[in-house]
């Protein structure tokens, strides 16, 4: 009989990129000691486990699935190019379960684990049209998560029953003083701003709305005001350097399916205002991890509140620490849940 020691969880990627879900994705994989990581290729990801020391192995894919991918399609380029994946799963083996990151990994891997009896995961970060095969795939996974009840509710109803949300917060990262000395002087340099500049984070793309609101802010504070971009960034680790030395994040797209830079906002104790819309609904709790505008559409209603919060300096300070602490919180209940359902997933087998 083997033993639970020798029995292992697969996670292959069939993306070189998760965006700022790199880092989390690599310090999840690094308290997985029993984690069996597969990519495609060399990328961002395969970095952010280099920098994290997780190992992994390299199995090119010959083929490529999409969730819109028509079903014989899928079905041929699952039978022409599925056997490296075949032979992956009975020799790294045994796996208790398998977890997927994204819908697309799911497809490709998929047929091999159903053949070996391995139970799947599939967290679906993002709402897709799903073809025939999706839904198949979808539907004899063992479990369903999702960041948010936004996208689950988008998701058709036949899946909610086996579907849990678990937000996806990255791991808590600490700067030296130095460190965050040279985040601040890069970005004033890169805005050619003075050292008083009051620093806004946003993942708004619409210059209109950011001049209108950075010059309202500018004449309700009083001070120079200078726009960073959350699409300026490459790595959650950059990201988080630069939050820590802006005054406060503002959210004003509410639909984005990339809730990683709100969580990474509260991670490094910056103020979060958004508009009362979306994913924020999901994310925010009013006055603990952020706060709600008053108005969703007023620039000049928004600029002064947003300057009322950054002058006052008891209530900023009380934010940071709830904010911080509630992700502290959500991360720790992420990782002991997901234990749970690996071992929930290791029963069903």
């Amino acid at each position: 009989m083997m033993s639970a020691e020798n029995v292992k969880v697969l996670y292959p990627f069939t993306q070189s990129d998760y965006g700022f879900a790199n880092e989390a994705i690599a310090a999840r994989l690094k308290k997985q000691p029993d984690a069996v990581v597969v990519l495609t290729q060399k990328g961002r990801l395969s970095d952010a486990l280099d920098a994290a020391h997780v190992s992994y192995f390299i199995l090119p894919l010959q083929f490529t699935l999409t969730p819109r991918t028509f079903y014989l399609t899928a079905l041929f380029k699952l039978m022409t190019g599925s056997l490296p994946l075949f032979r992956f799963v009975r020799e790294a083996g045994p796996f208790k379960a398998a977890f997927f990151h994204d819908l697309t990994s799911a497809l490709c891997w998929s047929g091999p684990l159903k053949m070996a009896r391995i139970p799947y995961i599939v967290s679906m970060s993002k709402l897709e049209n799903f073809s025939k095969y999706a839904t198949i795939t979808l539907s004899d996974s063992t479990f369903l998560l999702c960041p948010c009840p936004f996208i689950k509710e988008a998701t058709p109803g036949r899946f909610h029953d086996k579907m849990f949300v678990v937000p996806f917060v990255p791991p808590a990262r600490f700067f030296k003083d130095e460190e965050i000395r040279r985040a601040k002087k890069r970005l004033l340099k890169e805005n050619r701003a003075a050292p008083d500049t009051a620093l806004i984070m946003t993942d708004a793309p619409q210059e209109q709305l950011l001049d209108g609101f950075s010059s309202a802010f500018e004449k309700a504070s009083g001070r120079k005001t200078a726009v960073v971009r959350v699409s300026d960034f490459e790595t959650a680790d950059a990201l988080i350097a630069a939050l820590t030395v802006c005054d406060f994040y503002v959210g004003f797209k509410p639909f984005t399916w990339d809730p990683v830079p709100l969580f990474a906002a509260m991670r490094a104790k910056t103020p979060v205002l958004t508009v009362r819309k979306g994913l924020y609904m999901d994310v925010i709790e009013n006055g603990v991890n952020g706060v709600f505008f008053d108005s969703d559409d007023d620039t000049d209603a928004q600029a002064a509140q947003a300057a009322a919060l950054m002058n006052d300096a008891d209530g900023v300070k009380a934010l940071r620490a709830s904010a911080a602490d509630w992700t502290n919180k959500i991360y720790k209940k992420t990782l002991d849940f997901m234990k749970e359902l690996y071992d929930s997933v290791g029963k069903k087998k």
